[in-house]
């Protein structure tokens, strides 16, 4: 099903620039933004950790709608969404219905683990942009420190370079400590990786510390939180594996983090029998 109009964000500066364009030669066009000058916009938003409820409203009338998944990310990609939707007349109750049906989506702002204290979080943010709006809609549900552990592919180019410094900047601005260690480096060397990242924290006077192997820098990172803190790990997400040279070893976020919270049970449990 297709038709003729244009979706685009008026939030996005380029995207107003398509809006002129498109404006000016009478072409079909929705907008969607968080502003009320767009066509599809949201009311009365409100974050949950795992899901976020809004009005919707629209150029003839207004419903209902939740998105079960958390940030303002997710709000644009709906409101795109029912925007498409909307200009194939498909019925508002409908639209809302399938975004309602949507289920929370594995290594997308996923709370791995949660107790009285703490909360562990994965998420596949792997790029300045993603991993700023994911540390902020993470310090939005915070009391207390937000954790991150991330570590960054990028090659020896001077955009690899780049990218090593951009996400040393997002993470010194926007979080209380970083843990940085491996991501998938495949060919490249990972120190050299990681002490790029380094000079970045040190650039923007970041609070980190770097731990080559991934397992341990997540384990570090908990014994490093104190009750009220939350726990990001970028970078990774949903996948099953990490690439280092040209071996594939079998790696999740998720699984690690159960693993460490069992071992770290158990050894309560064994020093509350002794201690009895």
């Amino acid at each position: 099903m297709t038709s003729d109009y244009n979706i685009i964000n008026a939030d996005d500066p380029f995207g107003r620039v398509l809006i002129s364009r498109l404006r000016s030669k009478n072409t079909k066009l929705y907008t969607y933004g968080l502003k009320n000058t767009a066509d599809f916009y949201p009311e009365n938003m409100q974050y949950h950790i795992d899901h976020t409820v809004y009005t919707l409203r629209t150029p003839t009338e207004s419903i209902q709608i939740r998105v079960n998944l958390p940030g303002e990310i997710y709000v644009y990609n709906s409101l795109a969404a029912i925007a498409a939707a909307y200009s194939n007349q498909i019925s508002l109750e409908q639209i809302a219905e399938g975004i309602n049906s949507v289920r929370r989506i594995s290594g997308r702002l996923e709370v791995v683990y949660e107790d009285e204290d703490n909360r562990i979080i994965v998420d596949f943010a792997h790029t300045e942009d993603a991993l700023e709006k994911t540390i902020k809609t993470v310090r939005a549900f915070t009391k207390g420190r937000v954790i991150l552990v991330f570590g960054v592919y990028a090659d020896d180019s001077e955009q690899g370079r780049a990218k090593r410094k951009g996400m040393a900047r997002v993470a010194s601005l926007h979080a209380d400590l970083s843990v940085i260690t491996t991501d998938n480096p495949k060919e490249h060397d990972n120190r050299v990786i990681i002490q790029g990242i380094e000079e970045g924290m040190r650039i923007y006077d970041g609070a980190y510390e770097a731990v080559v192997d991934r397992r341990e820098a997540i384990e570090l990172a908990i014994n490093s939180s104190s009750p009220g803190d939350v726990i990001l790990i970028a970078g990774k997400g949903h996948e099953t594996s990490q690439v280092i040279g040209k071996d594939s070893i079998p790696f999740n976020d998720a699984e690690i983090v159960k693993q460490i919270q069992a071992n770290r049970n158990k050894e309560l449990v064994i020093k509350s029998n002794y201690l009895v």
